[in-house]
């Protein structure tokens, strides 16, 4: 049987108040850590259903549940390999079921193809109402 709590605020151990709302809306709804060297892969995640290879340094990341519309807020983050040289991801696409991401190898223009890299550790996290 499923249960269900109603609450308006939640109260920390020192006594201080916080609105439900507030920590609902400032959750993260989706996150991914992935790979892209190699065969893509999701190492873990939270409302993420699969990952497809668009070609190098360029992935999607598919949600589990849509969010309410493409104007949510995403941040990407990667390194590539141990090494400590400067690496770019970046937003390429928002849409509700989906997130694109690309990588470049430095700071040159990540939108253009010839400096993209499959980075090996990508972390992506997503703010924003789900649907």
């Amino acid at each position: 049987m499923a249960g269900k709590i109603i609450a308006d605020t939640l109260e920390t151990g020192a006594g201080a108040e916080i609105s439900t709302s507030y920590v609902v809306n400032g959750s993260a709804k989706a996150w991914a850590h992935y790979n892209a060297d190699g065969i893509a892969a999701i190492s873990n995640s939270l409302n993420t259903s699969s990952i497809t290879d668009n070609g190098t340094g360029d992935m999607t990341i598919s949600h589990g549940s849509s969010l309410n519309d493409a104007n949510y807020s995403a941040t990407c983050t990667s390194r590539f390999g141990l090494n400590e040289n400067a690496y770019v991801s970046a937003i390429k696409r928002y849409a509700t079921s989906s997130t694109r991401t690309i990588h470049n190898n430095s700071s040159q223009d990540v939108l253009y193809a010839n400096g993209r890299v499959d980075h090996t550790d990508i972390g992506l996290v997503l703010h924003g109402d789900l649907a």
